[in-house]
């Protein structure tokens, strides 16, 4: 669902601080760090500018609705309004219990066997993620506590907003496709070609006398899908490239293709399920609604505050006009 973070400042997207890997924006001085910020005399470092672009990145690629907020100024104000708000919080007096925090960390490695690795390879470790949850968590109640008491949403708001925003609550067309590959290296020889292909005729014209697909799959597919009766899973439209998604939406349930042929070589696909556009319920969504709309609402309170806060404090830019294009 599309809510309000296509059309609200980023500055506002302070609120997401409490994602878990959500970059804290202020740190010691090291001496040989690149500096991005100072927000009243606080460091904003350039690896926390680094590794918040990236996040901010990743949510767009996701579909989050902010793709506009690659903009690396936006980012940096970001950051800054982060640390406005964790300075405001801290001299309101609000604390987080490290109980609090540990049952946060153990949530996210919950499942995770790799989640070392997986922090790692965003530049951080299991004490620095617990500091940076920990910054979140005091923001995220500074928040709740000031903004949140009065974003109540009623029934007759959400129901409204489903009305007149049918569209953004549909399951969309799903494809659920098997395949058998017989790979076809295009630097080959001709004759490597025809070889290739002879095999592929092959098998269809088994399939064509009863054989059953996923048998022959597991036989002769070069795909690692072979293992599973060649079960590609399902497929949004856009995902396949053109060729192979006009093909498959030409097939019915159960209908296999002629050979079609890309990068990878040569295929048979087999449609084995189609799930139809549909139309979700109202109460299949009416809580995700009312949480969207109270957020609109928090947003809307947050603003003046944020831009209070922003025109009074002392924030000196450190990074270049090259390293925010």
């Amino acid at each position: 669902m599309r809510l309000p973070w296509r059309v609200i400042p980023l500055f506002c997207a302070a609120w997401l601080c409490a994602l878990p890997f959500a970059a804290p924006a202020a740190a010691a001085d090291p001496p040989s760090a690149r500096r991005a910020a100072l927000v009243n005399g606080a460091l904003i470092t350039g690896e926390a500018f680094d590794g918040e672009l990236q996040r901010v990145e990743r949510l767009s690629v996701r579909g989050n609705g902010i793709a506009a907020a690659a903009n690396k100024k936006q980012v940096l104000e970001n950051l800054i309004v982060r640390e406005l708000l964790y300075q405001e919080a801290v001299k309101t007096g609000v604390t987080v219990p490290a109980v609090e925090v540990a049952g946060k960390m153990a949530r996210i490695a919950d499942g995770k066997i790799n989640l070392e690795s997986t922090l790692h390879g965003m530049g951080l470790n299991s004490g620095t993620l617990e500091a940076h949850l920990e910054r979140s968590l005091v923001i995220e109640k500074f928040l709740e506590g000031n903004f949140s008491k009065d974003a109540e949403v009623s029934d007759q708001e959400v129901e409204s907003y489903y009305r007149e925003h049918r569209d953004e609550f549909r399951e969309p067309l799903r494809l659920r496709l098997s395949h058998i590959l017989v790979k076809v290296d295009p630097a080959r020889d001709s004759a490597r070609k025809d070889e290739g292909r002879s095999r592929i005729e092959a098998l269809r014209t088994r399939l064509s006398e009863g054989a059953d697909f996923a048998a022959l799959a597991r036989e002769d597919s070069d795909c690692y899908s072979a293992k599973s009766g060649g079960d590609l899973g399902y497929f949004l439209s856009g995902e396949l490239s053109r060729r192979m998604e006009d093909e498959a939406r030409a097939l019915k349930p159960g209908e296999v293709s002629g050979v079609v042929e890309d990068k990878y070589g040569l295929h048979l696909l087999k449609l084995t399920e189609l799930r139809p556009v549909t139309q979700l319920p109202l109460e299949s969504v009416r809580k995700k609604i009312r949480q969207d709309l109270v957020r609109q609402k928090e947003l809307k309170a947050l603003a003046p505050f944020v831009k209070k806060l922003r025109a009074s404090a002392k924030v000196e830019l450190l990074l270049n006009e090259d390293e925010l294009r």
